[in-house]
């Protein structure tokens, strides 16, 4: 038996925290590694958006009022923008 899919909202907001870390650690000059944590995450994430049937290509969503896309592309982490 297979667990129900989270919401696409939800997956959507995670995605944007882990991408507001990531985005935060590139910025810091004095990181000397690569956060595995925020590489697990993405995986995650990317995963997650995939078994939920999220195709490849930009998909719209909202989250919390603001209007959003995914992107997914074959053999990289989803990816996501803000667009209002």
């Amino acid at each position: 038996m297979t667990s129900p899919h989270r919401p696409l909202t939800d997956i959507t907001r995670d995605l944007l925290q882990v991408k507001a870390a990531y985005t935060a650690m590139m910025s810091d000059e004095d990181y000397n590694s690569y956060d595995k944590h925020i590489e697990y995450d993405l995986r995650s994430l990317t995963d997650e958006l995939r078994d939920a049937g999220v195709p490849d290509g930009v998909t719209p969503v909202t989250v919390d009022g603001q209007r959003a896309e995914i992107e997914l592309s074959p053999m990289m982490y989803a990816d996501v923008r803000i667009l209002s």
